[in-house]
């Protein structure tokens, strides 16, 4: 009796998530006929259902979308994206995206804004809309993955491009802001265990823990993209970062943002014994302790400065700015900062 109660239940339940996948695959082709109205590219092939397969999921492979976004070109490639409804009355969607993922924008395909692809163990999302379909709201998280990013909105050194970095436990929600089914802005917070960068620093490693990434963008009143950085923090070895602020995407992008570094004293250490920069940089730090700590009135603690593991962290904040294609911190150019470490680096080990 009481197998054939299960099996009943079984059956009962695989017909509803049957009926929800071709409800599911009917609003695919519904959302595929809105793109194409559009203007849109679109194009993917579905994969057919067989007896080893779950009777609620859809695949698509071969995924490919085009089209305009305002004044940008976005193109979008995957290999494949599995679809499934959250339940059998639910409108909300969770998507598997394995294998490689590419994204594009910018204002053509041969000068673009942002450019990466994702590989890895993929990522997995769930989305819904909202308010009368005016907004979508997603989560997303992923276990192991590679991100090459190929394009930025802002310069970097020449030799930076592309670079690739792992990402470890990546957790993450966002929405997008519709209007008349036009992207008007975006909002994200993304959390990872740890990030491996492309260069590893002697002394500290190449690896960011505790990442913190929270932004928004939106379209400014002079008709620029405008991205805010409203959090943007991790740890390096010893030291922590935090930066704040906001970046603006068009012929000559524009950043102005407020960089905090705390404990930067103890990566000077670690990187003066690993002989990656002189002995005296520990010196300049000693400098900005004592000015904050006399700044602020307080007693200059015993042994501050001189490596003294118990001492309180040295905390510095220092505006970055971007301006005609150039980073400086403060009025400093960050080209003319690495060059101060890399000579310091060259008086302990001179060829």
């Amino acid at each position: 009796m009481a197998i054939g109660l299960g099996l009943v239940l079984v059956v009962t339940a695989c017909a509803g998530m049957m009926v929800a996948r071709q409800r599911l695959i009917r609003t695919i082709d519904v959302e595929r006929g809105v793109l194409l109205k559009q203007g849109w590219d679109v194009s993917w092939r579905i994969s057919g259902f067989s007896l080893f397969s779950f009777p609620w999921q859809v695949t698509l492979r071969d995924v490919r979308l085009s089209g305009r976004l305002k004044d940008s070109q976005l193109i979008y490639g995957g290999n494949a994206v599995t679809l499934s409804p959250a339940g059998p009355f639910s409108s909300s969607v969770r998507m598997k995206f394995r294998g490689q993922q590419a994204f594009l924008l910018g204002h053509d395909s041969d000068h673009p804004d942002f450019a990466f692809r994702l590989t890895g163990s993929g990522l997995r999302a769930t989305a819904a809309s909202a308010n009368d379909g005016r907004e979508i709201h997603a989560s997303f998280a992923a276990e192991d993955d590679r991100l090459e990013v190929h394009a930025l909105p802002f310069p970097l050194e020449q030799p930076a491009l592309p670079f690739s970095v792992e990402l470890r436990k990546l957790l993450g929600r966002t929405e997008w802001y519709l209007k008349q089914n036009h992207l008007e802005g975006v909002a994200t917070d993304v959390t990872a265990s740890a990030v491996t960068l492309p260069v590893a620093w002697p002394g500290i490693g190449d690896r960011a823990e505790k990442v913190h990434v929270a932004f928004s963008s939106n379209e400014t009143e002079d008709g620029d993209q405008g991205v805010m950085l409203h959090i943007g923090e991790a740890r390096f070895g010893p030291s922590s970062v935090a930066i704040t602020g906001k970046l603006i995407c068009q012929h000559d992008a524009t950043g102005d943002f407020d960089l905090t570094i705390r404990g930067l004293e103890k990566t000077v250490d670690a990187m003066a014994e690993a002989h990656a920069v002189a002995p005296n940089v520990r010196r300049v730090t000693s400098l900005i302790e004592r000015f904050r700590i006399q700044g602020n009135l307080q007693k200059l603690p015993e042994g501050g400065g001189d490596g003294n593991t118990s001492a309180a962290d040295t905390l510095i904040e220092v505006p970055l700015r971007l301006r005609k294609g150039e980073w400086t911190i403060g009025a400093m150019p960050v080209g003319a900062v690495l060059e101060l470490w890399r000579s310091g680096k060259e008086k302990i080990n001179p060829p």
